[in-house]
């Protein structure tokens, strides 16, 4: 418990003091011990999941879904922005719409946002429908053309929850083929864009669980990742995991006040280590039945440090 804290406190400090990322302004958000929807109808809006908080704090994004009447799926990037003293109403980001695009996350320095996609590139197959990872730079308020990261990450697999550190590394879950195989990642790149070393995570969870969505620290030193359990044993749960020497600690759940009968999933922590924020989805009550509500929700980060078991 006290290297949780201590792991945030150090986190916060380096966000802090970290250049080029211009005036904080965590005033942008409010959370307490309970969680609550995240701004109910300005970003929040019922079919929403997901969510990033820019390092400057002025920009929020997250996902919404639309289940279309032909039976497909529409997935698009929303973008709100904190300015006057209010959030803007969501609205899709530039470069989302056509395609599936889902999980963005911003780079610790906030001039990168990385997403995933299933639009069409040179690299893919025509046919193809995976998800890979893309990142679209931004400057200032305007943000740039997307470009799909190099080959050797993304695959005929699924790609998808990239979440970034601040020297270089990247984590994402890697899932599909015909036995649904899924490996969780951590890819190094160096200076030119290159991938140096890639490397399955092991010891993360346990051998039972089904754990994706990893969320890392940007020093690398917990995660917080979304385990799922059997259909008899209820639904998709929010755990920590602490480094511990080159390995990692057994994972542990959140507390009462995050995990609940519903589905917690698409966390993130905000720059400034101040608040949590996850999705809670309530599904319909017929099998395989598409989710009735999904929220954003936030609430403060003290329960990754003070609840855990």
């Amino acid at each position: 418990m006290k290297r949780a804290v201590a792991a945030l406190l150090v986190w916060s400090v380096s966000v802090s003091c970290q250049s080029g990322a211009g005036q904080r302004n965590f005033s942008s958000v409010v959370s307490d011990d309970t969680a609550r929807i995240f701004l109910p109808g300005v970003i929040s809006a019922g079919l929403n999941f997901g969510g990033t908080l820019s390092p400057d704090g002025t920009h929020f994004l997250l996902n919404e879904r639309v289940d279309r009447a032909d039976g497909t799926l529409k997935l698009t990037i929303l973008e709100s922005r904190f300015s006057g003293g209010a959030w803007s109403k969501a609205t899709p980001v530039p470069f989302s719409g056509p395609w599936r695009d889902i999980d963005p996350a911003f780079a610790p320095d906030g001039k990168r946002l990385y997403f995933n996609s299933d639009r069409p590139h040179p690299d893919r197959a025509p046919t193809a429908t995976d998800y890979d990872i893309w990142y679209v730079e931004r400057t200032g308020a305007a943000w740039g053309e997307p470009v799909r990261i190099t080959s050797v990450v993304n695959s005929s697999l699924d790609e998808y929850f990239a979440t970034p550190t601040s020297t270089g590394v990247l984590y994402y879950t890697a899932r599909g083929g015909a036995n649904l195989l899924q490996v969780n990642v951590r890819a190094q790149f160096g200076t030119d864009g290159r991938v140096t070393q890639l490397d399955t995570l092991q010891g993360v969870g346990g051998e039972k669980e089904y754990f994706n969505n990893l969320f890392v620290a940007p020093d690398e030193s917990w995660l917080l990742v979304n385990v799922r359990r059997p259909p008899e044993q209820g639904d998709a749960e929010l755990y920590v995991v602490e480094r511990e020497g080159n390995g990692w600690r057994k994972a542990r759940p959140l507390g009462p006040e995050v995990n609940t009968a519903a589905s917690e999933f698409a966390q993130s922590v905000s720059p400034d280590g101040k608040h949590l924020f996850f999705t809670r989805m309530i599904r319909g009550t017929k099998p395989g039945a598409a989710p009735e509500r999904e929220d954003v929700m936030v609430i403060s980060a003290r329960v990754l440090g003070l609840r855990l078991p």
